[in-house]
């Protein structure tokens, strides 16, 4: 005869229930950029490969991106607006009213490739992207936030521009480092992007190839950002048990079972 243990089961019924009320809200993700972010794929490869590694994270933003992305399904919202420059986002206080109405918890920003090509001087640049990452702490003081040294340009030659300013921006970061409740996370969009073939014939834009390497490079930081908020994937380890949520419906229905079977109850 089966016997069963009764305060087990209420107490892991319980404990299941509190879980399920207690479960801790989306975390929000917002893309940050020009061009190369509202248009680019590489948001939908992280977006993919966020799920696949069981990470349930929220695409936000003002922006809806159309873009097709090989008819992948993802998460369409981000900030990212063609031919702005970071210097324009500071001088219209433009983040600081896209943060208030969408809040992230995890930014990426990779900004700068505007401001070279309309001949501002890496100083100013590297000011504007200081003042970004301060608003972004003044709307969230624990906002997660990853900063890309940016893909190579080549329009108009220059790649020179883009060295200088990528090392700056390591110098930022570095400096930026002081907030403990606001890491600050440095990834290298430009570390074996190949300018002959990851680039569209535009010069600006990475095709394909180089979408997948700029998802590459982003991704490990970003589930560095969200292992930092204590946030674990959702997907069961296999060979390992994971409980099933029970809602208090199906607890009644078990005292219920155990009222109308006494017999095959085990009291302590």
């Amino acid at each position: 005869m089966v016997r069963l243990n009764l305060s087990g089961i209420f107490a892991g019924a319980l404990l299941l229930a509190t879980q399920v009320q207690a479960a801790a809200p989306r975390l929000r993700y917002m893309p940050l950029g020009d061009s190369i972010t509202e248009l680019g794929c590489w948001r939908a490869w992280v977006h993919r490969q966020l799920v696949k590694d069981g990470y349930d994270i929220d695409f936000v933003g003002s922006m809806n991106s159309s873009t097709n992305c090989n008819n992948l399904n993802y998460d369409r919202q981000h900030e990212g607006h063609s031919g702005r420059q970071a210097f324009d986002m500071v001088a219209r206080g433009q983040l600081k009213a896209w943060l208030k109405a969408n809040p992230a918890d995890i930014i990426t920003m990779h900004l700068g490739t505007n401001d070279i090509r309309y001949a501002r001087n890496t100083s100013t640049i590297i000011g504007s992207l200081g003042t970004l990452i301060d608003q972004m702490r003044a709307a969230n003081p624990k906002m997660k936030i990853i900063v890309a040294q940016i893909i190579p340009l080549v329009k108009r030659n220059k790649v020179k521009e883009t060295q200088d300013l990528n090392k700056e921006i390591a110098h930022l970061v570095a400096r930026k480092r002081t907030v403990p409740d606001s890491p600050i996370w440095l990834v290298d969009q430009s570390y074996g992007f190949n300018v002959t073939t990851d680039l569209e014939a535009d010069n600006i834009h990475p095709n394909a190839n180089g979408q997948k390497k700029m998802a590459e490079r982003f991704y490990p930081a970003i589930v560095g950002a969200i292992k930092s908020l204590g946030v674990k994937p959702k997907t069961p380890v296999q060979g390992k048990s994971v409980a099933t949520p029970v809602s208090p419906e199906k607890m009644e229905e078990v005292k219920a079972w155990c009222a109308a079977h006494p017999k095959y109850i085990k009291k302590n």
